[in-house]
């Protein structure tokens, strides 16, 4: 046997440093401009060694074959990445990575269901490697557990939590040793450890499991009260989750045998709400088609026309829609009727009759003046009237909105929408008028943006290009590169290649076209031009020097990697598990000399680094947010990289190179979707990366021949990446290659965008955006673009040029 590795030997060697950077450089593929930006001495000595060691001396020290392992690992090919491990513990079996092999080739013996062969490169890892111990007895625990040993599992999570009380897997233990007792049949320490592990990590995700459990158990137990407490939780407040049918079987059959009582009205309209508000329409039709051969009294009768007139207008069945909300009006008096009345309104402006549902909003308004209720009610009217293409109904609510309510904290926007309606009218004076009072009323409003921005259009419309450009300018002063930074960056570079004010004074300037590549309509055309780099030390001001000068081994750095924490990034890196040493960055202790901005930097970039793009993104967006809103250039550039990460870059590439769609684009709608959190979930519980709802991941899991699929299968960045990016390519398709109207539709659905397009596919580009009848994709549609353009100069050194107009036809597709 060889000998265990010494403490001495755990060090941050010569030998180990080249292991990190071809581990780290080929599992998470950082690119060679990131090397060039690493922010501490040692982490541009690591990156020096790499770039300048020959391939030649990796192979001599066996590691190679370690990392091709890992990369088959990291993608699924567990049987090939058991191969190489083994090859590696078979021809150097007193190498120096032997210890770091075995618990590599345990990984990959578990993942291919060989638990036995598991265990037998597990024998006494623990020992041999201290600092990854918890991983160690959690490898131990799940392989006992594989095999149906439960006793030894139990004892191995036992240890686990014991000896590692520090872990990030001891929140799993509880769940996992109330598993290994309910599968023993130990009901009664299985419902202790289930309770104690929800009151300590409700939001694990094994906690939907552990109340399906505790149903069980308390069902077994005879607690049925209990049982059908659990159950009617997944059947009625969660009927989305895919637990919710195993517990309305179980329910079902606790209610025939009379174990439990029958759902009460209430519990079964709420149930009806959920589903409507998750969009599963015919669900929530059969729910109501079930309650409707009950006996009911009048009230509950009014329960379900109320659900039954939301879904009707779901269907676009607006008459039958209104019928029912106005005998639903009729029976409630007073403000309970208000509620129905909106609905009614709702039907009024989808059906095409806008001026019917601004009559309604508009006499509930003056009805409620004096209360909130009148305030919302009257805005509501005036933005109907803009919605629905009455403009001059819309500029003279808005100013008696701002005639009653001056103060309101919608008063910015009914300034905004007073203007563009003026602007709409073609009454640009008065637009321009309108703007500059919200300005001067309101400086310190968001919208001061806006108002520049379209300030400069209209100047330009007026024939006024030194006033365009001065607007044009103040516009982008204020944030160069979020959504009408951008536009205002375009315009003044088409000013500038205007000759005469002739043209002015002739043509308003369009936006410039996006012209997408002529073999694929799902990709940006983009200069393939490698930015240029810069170097960005963050050492010791009494220290800076040029990070090309810098010896291989240099003593500063800005973390202590000999401390307990330093030493287990180091070694959870060697085995491949950069993910699972992020949890550590914050714990790492800093080196005296360096101030908080080097530190906060350092931590921003490791984690990055290690792979949790989504807390580097968060620690650089909320340190450097005055850095990240200067211009571009070489003192900036760093810290727009830490809050503008190339995330997931490996996969990127996969999902770019598979459908076309470009990597700057699938990295902007991953900022503004979940912000790179992995683990992210929206109410429509879409999960991942890319907010995937589960409807549409079946959809795409089918088109794409995933099988199995299931909806966990989101929250992994594999998937999620490659789904978001065939989704994307077919919105793109869909509108024959409009990336605006692909956003759109990415947010609102290919069906409500087409529908856009039809009545407003006359307007240029920017005007269009202003008029998406969605609050929420408007928004979306403009952050994506700031984004999409930060992504597009920072990593390929072009700008973004906005399509001049949107597609005028899209296919059925």
């Amino acid at each position: 046997m060889p000998p265990s590795r010494s403490p001495a030997e755990s060090r941050f060697s010569a030998t180990n440093i080249i292991w990190v950077l071809h581990l780290q450089l080929r599992m998470i593929n950082i690119a060679d401009t990131m090397l060039k930006i690493l922010p501490t001495a040692l982490l541009l000595a690591t990156a020096s060694l790499y770039v300048f060691l020959p391939t030649s001396h990796a192979t001599g020290f066996g590691d190679l074959e370690l990392v091709h392992g890992i990369e088959a690992y990291s993608d699924n090919k567990s049987d090939e990445a058991l191969q190489h491990f083994e090859t590696y513990i078979k021809e150097h079996p007193y190498g120096q990575f032997r210890l770091e092999a075995r618990f590599l080739a345990a990984r990959a013996s578990l993942r291919s269901e060989f638990p036995k062969l598991a265990l037998h490169y597990l024998t006494e890892l623990e020992t041999a490697l201290p600092d990854i111990g918890d991983y160690v007895l959690e490898l131990e625990a799940r392989s006992h557990q594989a095999l149906r040993q439960w006793t030894q599992a139990g004892s191995k999570w036992k240890e686990l939590a014991q000896s590692y009380p520090n872990s990030p897997l001891f929140e799993d233990v509880p769940y996992q040793l109330g598993n290994v007792y309910f599968a023993q049949g130990q009901l009664d320490a299985a419902r202790t450890q289930y309770e104690q592990a929800l009151q300590r990590a409700p939001k694990n995700a094994r906690a939907p499991l552990a109340q399906f459990n505790l149903g069980q158990i308390a069902e077994k137990s005879s607690d049925f009260e209990g049982a059908s407490k659990v159950y009617k939780h997944f059947v009625y407040y969660q009927p989305s989750h895919h637990l919710s049918p195993l517990a309305k079987e179980r329910l079902e059959n606790l209610t025939q045998k009379q174990k439990a009582p029958p759902a009460s009205f209430g519990l079964r309209l709420t149930k009806i709400d959920k589903l409507i508000t998750r969009h599963s329409f015919d669900r929530a039709r059969e729910e109501l088609a079930d309650l409707q051969t009950l006996q009911l009294s009048e009230e509950d009768q009014l329960g379900i026309d109320y659900r039954h007139g939301k879904l009707l207008y779901r269907q676009g069945k607006y008459e039958q829609a209104i019928s029912i909300f106005t005998k639903l009006a009729k029976f409630y008096p007073g403000l309970q009727s208000v509620e129905f009345m909106k609905w009614i309104s709702r039907c009024y402006s989808s059906s095409g009759n806008p001026s019917q549902a601004v009559a309604i909003y508009r006499q509930l308004a003056d009805q409620y003046q004096s209360r909130s209720t009148g305030r919302q009610l009257l805005f509501k009217a005036a933005w109907l009237s803009f919605n629905g293409g009455l403009h001059q109904k819309a500029i003279e609510l808005f100013g008696l909105f701002l005639e009653r309510y001056p103060q309101d904290q919608r008063a910015p926007d009914a300034y905004w929408y007073k203007a563009w309606n003026s602007y709409r009218l073609d009454k640009l004076p008065a637009a321009k008028a309108t703007l500059e009072e919200l300005r001067a009323t309101f400086s310190t409003s968001t919208l001061v943006q806006h108002a520049h921005y379209w300030e400069g259009r209209i100047n330009l419309q007026l024939g006024i290009p030194k006033a365009a450009k001065k607007s044009f300018e103040a516009a982008q002063s204020i944030h160069p590169y979020n959504y009408y930074g951008t536009l205002a960056r375009q315009r003044l570079r088409e000013l500038e290649q205007i000759q005469t004010p002739l043209t002015l004074n002739s043509t308003p300037i369009e936006l410039a076209s996006l012209n997408m590549v002529t073999d694929s309509a799902t990709d940006l055309h983009i200069e393939k031009k490698a930015p240029s780099s810069h170097s960005h030390n963050l050492l010791p001001s009494e220290k800076k020097e040029d990070a090309s000068n810098l010896p291989l081994f240099h003593e500063e750095s800005a973390f202590q990697w000999s401390s307990p924490e330093g030493r287990r990034i180091l070694m959870l890196l060697r085995v491949g598990m950069a993910y699972e040493a992020t949890h550590l960055v914050d714990e790492l202790q800093a080196t005296p000399g360096y101030s908080p901005e080097e530190i906060a930097y350092s931590r921003a970039f490791l984690y990055h680094f290690l792979g949790d793009h989504y807390r580097g993104y968060k620690l650089a967006e909320k340190t450097f947010r005055s850095t990240i809103e200067l211009p571009l250039g070489k003192e900036s550039r760093p810290f727009y990289q830490m809050a503008y990460p190339n995330a997931h870059p490996k996969l990127v590439q996969k999902a770019h190179e598979e459908f076309g769609v470009a990597k700057e684009l699938l990295w902007a709608v991953m900022k503004q979707e979940s912000a790179f959190n992995t683990r992210a979930r929206s109410w429509a519980t879409a999960a991942g990366l890319l907010q995937i709802i589960p409807s549409t991941g079946r959809k795409i899991a089918s088109a794409l021949s995933v099988e199995p699929y299931h909806f966990e299968m989101l929250q992994e960045p594999q998937t999620n990446i490659r789904f978001g990016a065939w989704y994307l390519s077919e919105l793109i398709r869909k509108f024959e290659g409009n990336i605006i109207l692909a956003i759109a539709s990415y947010n609102a659905g290919p069906k409500a965008v087409s529908k856009w397009v039809d009545q407003r596919h006359s307007m240029q580009t920017d005007e269009f955006i202003e008029e998406i009848p969605y609050r929420q994709t408007r928004h979306y549609v403009r952050k994506i673009l700031g984004n999409l353009g930060v992504y597009q100069e920072l990593y390929q050194g072009t700008t973004l040029d906005v399509p001049r107009a949107i597609s005028s036809s899209y296919l059925d597709n």
